[in-house]
């Protein structure tokens, strides 16, 4: 699940918890932090540049190396065009995790019990609706019910043991960065991470296809294209076949 989303319903479910890091954090100051990344995530969605990042800075001075702050602000500087200083953000970030991630997980931990709950309740209210019999607005309840129910299935148990590691999207945020710059091959070994460590993220798929295709692996780009579509990327059909033609060309061509 994408970081936003996640601290989205932190910031709704998001109750008091003690903090032990490397430098102690008020308990205050993290639930501060998650609801200014909320606001600025939010912001940001909505093309508010200046408004996300008064908050993202808001709460680097309330938890500083706050990683989806950090985050944050590197899409900013991506929507800028100053790729490096998102790359430096990015990596912070990346960092960070091992100093703030039991922390996180403390977090995301409370966070992943209430939301069990939460999805418990919206199956016994879609269990007590029963047959809409025909019903459109009854269905269309179901329906939202449903999305709500899958979106908040997407908040995965965390684990301890790996609390301190960065997840595996950081790592295409750093590989988008790396791929602005020209740097390719650091843009696939950063997005081959991601692939390794997120395995259901099927956009790091794409990405990696189009970087093999401008190293002409062509197998490589056609394998990770259908990896993409089979994990529900919308791939374009000509897309699919440039790609064929383009591995043709270069058959013909040896």
């Amino acid at each position: 699940m994408r970081r936003g989303c996640l601290f989205l319903v932190l910031a709704l479910l998001f109750g008091g918890i003690g903090v032990r890091g490397r430098a102690e954090i008020p308990g205050e100051n993290l639930k501060r932090a998650v609801v200014h990344t909320d606001t600025g995530n939010d912001l940001l969605s909505k093309g508010d540049g200046k408004g996300a990042l008064e908050h993202f800075n808001k709460v680097l001075t309330l938890v500083p190396n706050f990683p989806d702050a950090l985050i944050g602000i590197g899409h900013l500087r991506m929507k800028s065009g100053e790729f490096a200083e998102a790359l430096l953000s990015y990596e912070n970030a990346r960092t960070s995790y091992a100093e703030l991630g039991l922390d996180i997980y403390e977090v995301r931990l409370s966070t992943y019990v209430k939301i069990q709950g939460q999805i418990s309740r919206i199956n016994n209210s879609i269990n007590a609706m029963g047959d809409p019999h025909g019903s459109l607005s009854a269905l269309a309840k179901i329906r939202e019910m449903e999305q709500t129910r899958r979106n908040l299935s997407l908040v995965q148990m965390p684990s301890k043991e790996t609390a301190q590691e960065a997840p595996g999207e950081i790592f295409f945020h750093i590989g988008n960065a790396h791929f602005r710059m020209n740097h390719l091959d650091e843009a696939i070994i950063n997005w081959e991470t991601c692939a390794r460590l997120s395995s259901l993220f099927a956009q790091v798929h794409n990405n990696l296809a189009v970087a093999y295709w401008k190293k002409s692996q062509f197998e490589n780009a056609k394998r990770h294209l259908a990896k993409a579509a089979e994990l529900g990327f919308p791939v374009p059909a000509k897309m699919k076949d440039d790609l064929e033609k383009a591995a043709l060309s270069a058959t013909h061509g040896q």
